[in-house]
C-alpha cells in the first residue's frame, strides 16, 4: 500500500535577505527536491509545512560570515541600483548622452578596453582585473591595502555591470 501524497511547502529563510519558497505535490518530493539543494550557508532555517504541521530545522552549515557577505553584497547592490535611479532588477534607468559617455569612457578606463570590444573581450578584461584587484590577495597585509583593494574591485564590478547593461559591444 502506497502512502498518500500531501502537498508541501518548503521555504529556505535568509533572515533580512528574504526567503526562497517552494511548492510541492507531496512531502517525498520536497524532502528529495532538499537532498538535491542543501540549504546555502546563508540559510538560517529551514521550514517544511505539510498535512498543518510545521517543521522549523536550524541548517547547520549557516555561517555568519557567508550570511554577512551576501547581505553587504545586497547593500552594495541596492546602493548602487539606488544611486542608478532604479531597482535592482530593472537594471540603470536611460542616461543622458553625456552621462553615457562619461560613464562609457571611464568604464572602458577601468577595465582597460578600447571602444567596440566584443563579450569575450569584456569577459576577460573583468576577469583579469578582479584576479589582480581582489581583496583575498592582500587579506594578510595591511588594512590600508585591504581598502584599497576593495575600493578598487568595487569600481571594477561597477564598470562591468554599467557596460554589460549598455551593451556597449561590438
Amino acid at each position: 500500500m502506497t502512502k498518500p501524497a500531501h502537498p508541501c511547502v518548503l521555504s529556505y529563510d535568509m533572515l533580512a535577505l528574504g526567503s526562497r519558497m517552494f511548492n510541492f505535490i507531496s512531502d517525498d518530493e520536497a524532502f528529495h527536491f532538499q537532498r538535491e539543494n542543501p540549504p546555502g550557508p546563508t540559510v538560517r532555517f529551514t521550514h517544511v509545512e505539510f498535512d498543518d504541521l510545521c517543521y522549523r530545522m536550524r541548517n547547520r552549515f549557516f555561517s555568519w560570515e557567508a550570511y554577512n557577505r551576501a547581505a553587504e553584497a545586497k547593500r552594495w547592490l541596492d546602493d548602487l541600483s539606488h544611486k542608478l535611479g532604479g531597482k535592482s532588477e530593472d537594471g540603470p534607468p536611460e542616461f543622458t548622452d553625456e552621462e553615457t559617455n562619461l560613464d562609457q569612457d571611464a568604464c572602458l578606463k577601468v577595465l582597460g578596453l578600447s571602444p567596440g570590444f566584443s563579450q569575450k573581450e569584456l569577459k576577460t578584461a573583468y576577469r583579469e582585473a578582479i584576479k589582480m584587484n581582489h581583496p583575498d590577495k592582500v587579506a594578510d597585509m595591511a588594512v590600508e591595502f585591504r581598502e584599497l583593494a576593495e575600493r578598487r574591485s568595487r569600481e571594477i564590478n561597477r564598470a562591468y555591470s554599467l557596460l554589460l547593461w549598455k551593451g556597449v559591444m561590438k
